[in-house]
């Protein structure tokens, strides 16, 4: 779930990265009518990464750069919008429409001040990166939190929430310390910089993978909804 885009991976390990994201999309889009809110708003995500991946790789293949950072810098932050849609559905917290609200207004203000003032277009965007793995880790280990405080619910391991936060803690995880090292890395000319690069898209591809099988066995009975 981490935000990879493309950028001169193993074509093989891209192609399938990519097919992974695809996979998941196609089942949230059939099973879409079964799925709660929250969950439609993974479909969202993973529907706006697949959008967000292909145009990088037809501008990296291109080499249009501007276009294939630039696309990174506003991804991100629409990525960062969707999936706190999606913990505050999960979270439940008092009057959660103003969260939407809020998350939209304080994304949108941290990506143009990056760009303005830190991160141009033409470059990197790790603040932001690093900015939503910290966000996103504490928004999983609290969704764990409220998950295990909720007597009602006995077979974690089908909890689709459950698994969607696993996943996204894990992952986030894995971006925090990739985008906290890729610049040390680039200055130092590591050796191995490429084999880091298309770990992290491996990675990658298994939380999508895992999405799509949440996805795909997602019940039918909604009663776990009550958190």
């Amino acid at each position: 779930m981490a935000n990879k885009i493309y950028s001169g991976l193993n074509d093989q390990i891209f192609s399938i990265y990519y097919s992974s994201i695809l996979l998941g999309l196609l089942i949230g889009i059939a099973r879409y009518k079964r799925l709660s809110k929250a969950m439609r708003t993974i479909v969202l995500f993973l529907f706006i990464a697949s959008l967000a991946e292909l145009i990088s790789y037809l501008a990296y293949m291109n080499e249009r750069y501007l276009v294939k950072t630039a696309t990174s810098h506003i991804y991100s932050v629409v990525e960062a919008i969707i999936l706190s849609t999606y913990f505050t559905y999960v979270n439940r917290p008092y009057r959660s429409s103003r969260y939407h609200i809020v998350a939209i207004i304080a994304w949108s203000v941290a990506g143009i001040l990056n760009v303005a003032f830190l991160q141009p277009l033409e470059g990197l965007n790790s603040n932001i990166i690093l900015l939503e793995s910290f966000y996103f880790v504490t928004m999983s280990l609290y969704s764990i939190y409220i998950i295990l405080k909720n007597a009602s619910i006995t077979e974690l391991r089908y909890h689709p929430y459950f698994r969607i936060a696993i996943i996204c803690l894990v992952t986030w995880s894995c971006t925090l310390f990739f985008w906290a090292t890729i610049k040390i890395l680039y200055r130092n000319h590591w050796t191995y910089i490429q084999s880091v690069m298309d770990a992290q898209a491996i990675i990658s591809t298994l939380s999508y993978l895992a999405i799509g099988v949440t996805l795909f066995f997602y019940p039918k009975n909604k009663a776990f909804e009550n958190i």
